[in-house]
C-alpha cells in the first residue's frame, strides 16, 4: 500500500537519489548531495518542504513545495515546485495521492490557493492535471539563474541593476556595455 507523509531528516539521502532521477528525466543528470537536501528542508527555517509517497519503505514519489506571500490579500499560497513520480510508479495513482496531500496541506495551513508550473512541452504532466480536473492559468514566468551558470551568460547582474534607470529612459545600451562584462538583454540574447 502506498502512503504519503511529510519528509523526515532520515529521508535526505533517499530524496537526493529521487532528485537525481528527476534530473535524468529533465536531461540534467548529476549527483544530488544529501547534505544540500537536509539543509533545504530540515533546517530552521526551511527553504522548502516535501511530501513523500512510500511503498513499503521505497520512495514512490515526491511533492516539494514552499509558500508565497502575499497571495490573495494577505493570505499565502502553497507553491508546488516539483511533483515527481519515478517511472516504475507511474500510472498507479501515486501522483493523485501526492496532489491530494498537497491540497490537504494547503487547506490545513489556510492557504488561499495552490500554484505550480509545468513545461509547455510536458504533455504527460498537462494530461495528468487535466484528468484531475485542473485547468491551466496563463501567466508569464521569469527565471534568472544565479549560480552554476555553465555558459557564463549571467556573470554580472549588478551591471544591469546599476544601469536600469538609463535603460528605462534610453533603451538598451548594447554598444556601451563595459568591456569584459556579460549581460542578458531584453531579447534574452547575450552581449559582451
Amino acid at each position: 500500500m502506498i502512503t504519503v507523509s511529510a519528509a523526515e531528516p532520515g529521508d535526505a539521502a533517499a530524496i537526493a537519489a529521487l532528485l537525481a532521477d528527476l534530473g535524468r528525466f529533465y536531461g540534467t543528470a548529476g549527483q544530488v548531495d544529501a547534505d544540500h537536501v537536509a539543509e533545504a528542508i530540515f533546517t530552521t527555517p526551511p527553504a522548502a518542504y516535501a511530501l513523500l509517497a512510500r511503498d513499503a519503505g521505497q520512495l514512490a514519489g515526491l511533492a516539494a513545495y514552499s509558500f508565497l506571500w502575499p497571495a490573495a490579500g494577505a493570505s499565502r499560497s502553497l507553491f508546488l515546485k516539483e511533483l515527481y513520480v519515478p517511472e516504475a510508479y507511474r500510472g498507479r495513482g501515486v501522483g493523485r495521492l501526492l496532489m491530494h496531500a498537497v491540497f490537504e496541506t494547503a487547506t490545513a495551513l489556510r492557504c488561499s490557493r495552490v500554484e505550480w508550473t509545468t513545461d509547455p512541452d510536458n504533455a504527460a504532466a498537462q494530461a495528468f492535471y487535466a484528468r484531475l480536473g485542473l485547468s491551466a492559468h496563463p501567466k508569464i514566468f521569469y527565471r534568472v539563474k544565479l549560480a552554476g551558470d555553465q555558459n557564463g551568460k549571467i556573470a554580472s547582474l549588478s551591471w544591469l541593476f546599476r544601469h536600469s534607470q538609463e535603460i528605462q529612459n534610453n533603451g538598451w545600451p548594447a554598444a556601451r556595455v563595459p568591456s569584459g562584462e556579460t549581460h542578458v538583454n531584453v531579447l534574452n540574447e547575450t552581449s559582451k
